[in-house]
């Protein structure tokens, strides 16, 4: 395993990939707020330094070793983000940058699967806008949801042009990030989102070695409701042993998420988001 996938570079910051917390689902995208605190305390334990994303892009550019640095992000901006995940992220002065799916805000997530627990609600634009006042970092993770390596250019383009423009529009903030849908992509939406105004990516895990990097499709590991802290620690440092189990396991974890797309686009385009 060490060996195929090697290790990331030392100048790469690990980044952690959060969804719902304190809101359980019949699904593994999902935290505990008890699990999400000891996870916190676990990296601030273990010497971890926050990073915002001028420092984050900083080490991509300078070079400069990030052993201990991390970048927390959330994904789908849910309400559960402002109740529960970022008083504590206030309390133990953290960073976080939050990914908006502009299509559903202030509404209920019709775009994901009817499973129990499933369908809570976004951010409204007002919740939004303390948010950014507060310093949380404002991404977009397009405008509905839907897997963009299946869509044609026109709709691509408004995915990614038109979530960016509203956020900037109605948060009065620069919009410099992107969260791929299910954390995936490919050489034509990388090519998009860069044309599109946007200076960073994050795809969920790597595609192919953890040494090879794109700026369009910067790597991310999955917290999940199976994670201890132990497991978010092995999921940041290669040193550790856990290392490579956690990289299998985020990169299978995605795979099959990614089985059902093909329905969510259906939906989002039933719904005139797409």
């Amino acid at each position: 395993m060490h060996g195929y996938w090697g290790a990331p570079p030392p100048w790469l910051p690990g980044t952690l990939a959060y969804h719902k917390v304190g809101t359980a689902e019949l699904g593994g995208t999902w935290c505990t707020r008890q699990q999400f605190v000891a996870q916190l305390e676990a990296l601030c334990g273990a010497g971890y330094q926050s990073l915002d994303l001028v420092g984050y892009q900083n080490h991509l550019q300078m070079r400069h070793a990030a052993r201990h640095r991390v970048l927390l992000t959330f994904d789908d901006a849910f309400e559960s983000f402002a109740d529960v995940a970022w008083p504590e992220l206030q309390r133990r002065d953290m960073h976080a940058v939050l990914f908006v799916v502009t299509g559903f805000v202030g509404r209920r997530a019709t775009w994901d699967l009817p499973l129990p627990g499933r369908r809570v609600p976004h951010l409204s634009w007002n919740a939004l806008r303390d948010l950014a006042a507060a310093g949380v970092e404002i991404g977009s993770h397009s405008r509905s949801h839907t897997d963009l390596r299946r869509s044609d250019t026109a709709s691509l383009q408004r995915e990614l042009l038109d979530s960016r423009q509203q956020l900037q529009d109605e948060l009065g903030v620069p919009v410099r990030s992107l969260s791929w849908p299910f954390g995936r992509c490919n050489a034509r939406t990388c090519e998009a989102a860069s044309a599109a105004g946007y200076e960073l990516a994050f795809a969920m895990p790597p595609s192919g070695r953890n040494e090879h990097l794109q700026t369009m499709a910067l790597p991310r590991r999955g917290v999940y409701v199976t994670d201890g802290p132990g497991a978010v620690l092995d999921k940041l440092d290669p040193s550790r042993s856990g290392f490579w189990f956690q990289d299998l396991f985020t990169r299978s974890v995605n795979a099959v998420a990614t089985l059902s797309t093909a329905r969510r686009r259906a939906k989002a385009i039933s719904v005139g988001l797409n």
